[in-house]
């Protein structure tokens, strides 16, 4: 009986495991294939590996998109809010571009980081690939991030 229960506690902590994962991450335009094999390192823009992401922590993080450019990132999780890794400054207006290849409505905002004030709030829906202006920022003095909200995300998409 030990065992059972044993063995049943194992189970259950293996389900419990897979239930509450969750993962973001991005790639340079440079380097986007729309594959990720390397969720888990880190490193620099020229090398060409994947970013992992704060996941569930709102970015801190500069990226300019004026200098650096398009800002590639995909992210899946079950039930948790995410955020790009990154907030985004340099330009007057922005094109976010995102694909749901979940089954379930995403849910996304265009969000200042030191504001209450939302750009762009928008679902899309299952299978559905859409893009939007975001306008109103400033190069100088806005910095805006993306959050991501829905139950069993899996979505892509870029920032530019």
């Amino acid at each position: 009986m030990k065992n059972v229960k044993r063995i049943l506690s194992l189970c259950l902590a293996g389900v419990m495991a897979c239930c509450v994962s969750g993962s973001v991450f991005a790639s340079t335009a440079e380097n986007y294939s729309g594959v990720h094999p390397y969720i888990g390192s880190e490193s620099s823009q020229s090398s060409g590996s994947v970013i992992t992401p704060q996941e569930v922590v709102k970015p801190t993080a500069e990226w300019n998109v004026a200098l650096k450019g398009q800002y590639n990132f995909a992210g899946r999780s079950n039930y948790q809010t995410l955020y790009t890794n990154y907030y985004f400054t340099g330009k007057y207006s922005y094109y976010v571009g995102v694909t749901n290849n979940s089954y379930n409505n995403l849910r996304v905002r265009v969000l200042s980081l030191t504001s209450s004030t939302v750009y762009r709030d928008f679902t899309v829906a299952p299978g559905a690939y859409v893009t939007y202006p975001v306008t109103g920022t400033s190069p100088t003095g806005s910095q805006i991030y993306l959050e991501f909200t829905g139950s069993s995300q899996d979505f892509e998409g870029y920032i530019y």
